[in-house]
């Protein structure tokens, strides 16, 4: 049966009336057997002999032109409707108006694309491959036409209207997000691009929203920061400003294009942020000052946000926490001597406050120079001004010793190591950690010598913490003082086993040369009979045992016990050998002079001295003339000190003396003494520096072989600053005593060193 040729004229009635009610009576829509209908006319038209053939690659012919041109006209018809009844309208009811008209068109042109899906799939397919311009899908086309029939047209009366309600949403008042969104939207939706039409681009959103959009932003937050400051402290202006870019990126998240957020955020935050900078910088030391953490966080968040924001705050923030710290020390100076805790713990004060406010309100920002300041605060301070820069190592060493040795006042091990921690916190901080461990390792010789140590553990982990820091090297000595002391646990129950029985029961120690921290011997001494029979039964099992070794008594460090009847009561004197040495002359003689006990004891007069002072300062002695002397002090009252004795005085036992407890200590450091191993320290210290400055001055030279003068003392420095901080005219004077020694010489060259094999 023979089927007429379908004709634009027989079908396209039926089309536009279908279009029509689609576009004008969307909700009420059309019935689906008449949408089939419209869909085959279009089918029948595209593949009528009578239509212009379009030939496919796969032989297929295809027509459309027409149909299409059609379809063009009869949307600007309908644009031009929609146009006319914007006029007229603004504001709000523009928008309204927008929306309704832009949600009907855009939902019935997805019906009407799929209605001509065979139209699109070839004739506009083939057209598009061919290269033909402002040939587009139905969909895509009905997009370009309403951009250049409608909205080019109303774009400006769009704009203004959604600024005017983006300002009404800023100032609190309640409006139609949804509707914004929509509008916005379909800025995003027209960007077509011609490459590729169904995709899309932000350049219509941005030329013709977004740069307004911005520019009124900026306008309007200009305006209210000026005025708000003019009545506002600083700190209200923060919560404000923090509170508005918080809004922005609501608004973002609730009716903008994604796209917007950063230039929005950039916008606001150079006119809130960046055009007040002196004002905000300017109440940072207040709020230092007051501790408002709070704002100090939002200060610098807001801050970080803008170029060069922060560079004032660390600044600003690093005076302060030096000026703390600074003050601190100052206000507990006068206590430091009898406590050495109070130091640690003003400094730990400090630094942990301001830890714990980089943490919190500056999210962990390294940048934040706390290290740098609180390094400046525990090396120079009102401590070390009054005695010199090693005097804060020397305190941190001193309180160490305290906290490890049995008197400390707590017995819980995990407190102690968290006090330890706390120690390794200051250390690090602390610019001479050789002067550290030189008082460190004194304290630690006398702990193992006396067994005054708390734990034998907790004194391994203090070891292991500061080889963590400084490395094997700074540790290696203190770890072989801990292999002697158990050597000699071995060697003294060996002795026990196989020697001769002593006089008296007595324990050695024997310690390795050049691994303590200990003075040689310095005075000849003739000791009691029972202790000299006793370390000569020692000294023969000891080099029977270990041909070639050479013993070297230190009487200055050891230990006896006394057992006193010349009291009221029996007591145990706890005291040093040159104590007992002195003691034990009183066996036999009531009273001596200092002159007949050196005769004696062959003790050198300082040291006889020094033992005679420390037994009439514990009430053991009374001397003749009499050693303590009385003066006024400042605010009045009396005090006693002790004068140095001469060989012309007189001692006798105190008969009345007295004590609550049977064992009394009387090894007693007094004043001079303390001041003298002070005094050694910082000598044995300068000693070695000098030292370490010459081996880092070769190891240097001998890997380089030729330098300059000034890139070796870079080097120098860089290699010795994690032990302690090399002065230059130190390095200067080691360079030409190596010189001097031809380990390295002068070159030909001004300025140069040659390493010399």
């Amino acid at each position: 049966m023979y089927k007429a040729p379908t004709t634009l004229e027989n079908v396209w009635p039926a089309l536009e009336d279908g279009m029509s009610k689609l576009l004008n009576e969307f909700c009420s829509g059309i019935p689906f057997s008449e949408w089939m209908t419209l869909y085959t006319h279009v089918h029948d038209y595209c593949t009528s002999s009578r239509t212009q053939r379009v030939e496919s690659r796969n032989g297929a012919c295809f027509g459309g032109e027409d149909l299409y041109a059609k379809l063009v006209h009869f949307l600007e018809q309908h644009l031009s409707r929609i146009l006319s009844g914007s006029r007229g309208l603004m504001e709000l009811s523009l928008l309204r108006y927008y929306r309704l008209e832009w949600e009907k068109y855009t939902q019935a042109m997805k019906r009407v694309n799929n209605m001509f899906q065979y139209l699109n799939r070839h004739w506009i397919k083939r057209e598009a491959e061919d290269g033909t311009k402002d040939v587009y899908e139905v969909y895509p086309l009905s997009l370009v036409l309403w951009r250049e029939k409608f909205f080019v047209d109303v774009h400006k009366r769009i704009t203004e209207a959604l600024l005017d309600q983006i300002q009404r949403d800023r100032d609190g008042e309640d409006v139609d997000t949804s509707l914004l969104k929509v509008v916005i939207d379909s800025y995003v939706s027209q960007g077509l691009t011609a490459e590729q039409p169904p995709a899309t681009t932000t350049k219509l959103y941005r030329e013709f929203f977004e740069e307004a959009f911005l520019e009124d932003t900026q306008l309007y937050f200009s305006n209210e920061a000026v005025a708000f400051l003019d009545q506002n402290s600083i700190t209200d202006y923060l919560r404000k400003v923090e509170s508005r870019l918080a809004q922005e990126s609501r608004r973002v998240r609730t009716y903008l294009h994604t796209s917007t957020h950063t230039r929005l955020l950039s916008s606001c935050e150079h006119v809130l942020i960046f055009n007040h900078l002196d004002a905000l910088h300017a109440e940072i030391p207040q709020l230092l000052a007051e501790e408002k953490d709070d704002d100090l966080g939002r200060m610098y968040v807001l801050l970080s946000a803008v170029e060069g924001g922060l560079a004032r705050l660390r600044t600003a923030f690093e005076k302060h926490v030096l000026e703390q710290g600074l003050n601190a020390v100052a206000n507990i100076a006068s206590q430091v001597t009898q406590d050495p805790r109070v130091y640690v713990e003003a400094l730990l004060k400090v630094y942990r406050k301001y830890e714990t406010l980089v943490a919190t309100a500056f999210r962990r920002d390294s940048r934040f120079p706390l290290v740098k300041a609180a390094r400046r605060f525990v090396n120079a301070n009102a401590i070390t001004a009054a005695a010199s820069s090693a005097k804060s190592p020397e305190l941190v060493a001193r309180f160490a010793d305290q906290i490890l040795r049995k008197s400390n006042r707590t017995d819980d091990a995990h407190e102690i190591e968290t006090l330890l921690d706390d120690i390794m916190v200051v250390f690090k901080l602390m610019e001479e950690r050789d002067v550290f461990m030189s008082f460190y390792s004194k304290r630690l010789a006398h702990r193992l010598i006396n067994n005054t140590f708390a734990s034998e553990d907790l004194e391994r982990i203090m070891i292991e913490k500061l080889k963590s820091a400084c490395g094997f090297e700074y540790t290696a000595k203190l770890q072989r003082m801990f292999q002697d002391i158990s050597l000699s646990r071995d060697i003294n129950e060996d002795f026990r086993e196989h020697a001769a029985k002593p006089a008296v029961d007595f324990s050695m120690l024997v310690l390795t040369t050049g691994s303590w921290p200990l003075a040689p011997a310095q005075s000849a001494i003739d000791l009691p009979a029972p202790l000299a029979q006793s370390e000569k039964c020692f000294r023969d099992y000891y080099c029977n045992k270990h041909s070639g070794r050479k013993l070297n008594m230190l009487y200055r460090h050891s230990k006896v016990e006394v057992v006193a009847h010349c009291f009221h009561r029996v007591y145990v004197l706890q005291c040093s050998t040159f104590q007992a040495t002195v003691l034990a002359l009183f066996n036999a003689t009531s009273m001596l002079s200092a002159e007949q006990m050196a005769q004696r004891t062959k003790l050198s007069e300082p040291i006889l001295f020094q033992t005679l002072m420390t037994l009439v300062k514990t009430r053991i002695l009374n001397s003749k003339p009499s050693m303590i002397v009385k003066t006024e002090g400042a605010d009045g009252q009396m005090k006693a000190s002790l004068a140095e004795p001469t060989l012309a005085h007189l001692f006798a036992v105190n008969k009345q003396f007295k004590r609550s407890a049977v064992k009394v200590n009387i090894n007693i450091q007094i004043g001079r003494e303390k001041d003298k191993e002070s005094t050694e320290a910082h000598k044995t210290v300068e000693d070695d520096r000098k030292f370490h400055i010459q081996a880092a001055i070769v190891r240097v030279m001998k890997m380089r072989k030729e330098m300059k003068h000034t890139a070796l003392l870079a080097e120098v420095i860089q290699q010795l600053q994690s032990r302690f901080q090399p002065q230059v005219p130190v390095i200067k004077r080691c360079i030409e005593m190596l010189i001097e020694k031809e380990y390295i010489q002068r070159s030909s060259r001004s300025d140069v060193y040659q390493y010399l094999a």
